[in-house]
Formats: structure tokens, C-alpha cells, sequence
């Protein structure tokens, strides 16, 4: 083998090591952006799922009349019968 064919054959080597290490790097690189969208969903779906069931546990109170009784007065200021209702306005100085 002469010295030209030897340094060709070493230089195909080199781009073909080369040309491996980049697939594995890109690989490696797309591997671990998947792995952070995982992440990334993973607690999304953890902070829905804490959302559904807040959901569920009101949906379950609709018919709690004490709730409801609870929420006509606080959200929508309304009083019983008999009841009267004050409002305090503050003076700003």
C-alpha cells in the first residue's frame, strides 16, 4: 500500500468516525429534548389533574345546600329573610 492510498484510507476512517459521532450526538441532543417535553408535560398533567378534582369536589358540593347557602351570601351578598345587610364604605383621608 502506498503512502497516498494509506492516507486516503485513514482519512475515509476519520470522516467515518466523525460522521458517527455526529449521528450520536444529534441523537443524543433529540433525546434529551424529548426527555425535558416529557418533563414538561408530566407536570401539566399533574397540575390538570389537581384542577379535575377541585372541579369534581365542587360539582359534588351543587348539591350541599349549606355550600350553596354559603356562596349566595359571600359571592352574591344576599341576605335571609329577616336578615339586614350593612355595607361599610371607608373614608379615605
Amino acid at each position: 500500500m502506498s503512502i497516498n492510498q494509506s492516507l486516503i484510507l485513514r482519512v475515509i476512517i476519520g470522516i467515518g468516525i466523525a460522521s458517527v459521532a455526529f449521528a450520536f450526538y444529534s441523537r443524543a441532543h433529540e433525546a434529551a429534548s424529548y426527555q425535558s417535553q416529557i418533563r414538561k408535560i408530566e407536570a401539566q398533567k399533574i397540575q390538570v389533574n389537581h384542577e379535575i378534582d377541585n372541579l369534581k369536589s365542587l360539582l359534588a358540593r351543587k348539591d350541599d345546600k349549606e355550600y350553596l347557602k354559603y356562596l349566595a351570601r359571600r359571592q352574591l351578598g344576599l341576605v335571609m329573610p329577616g336578615e339586614e345587610k350593612y355595607i361599610i364604605i371607608e373614608q379615605r383621608p
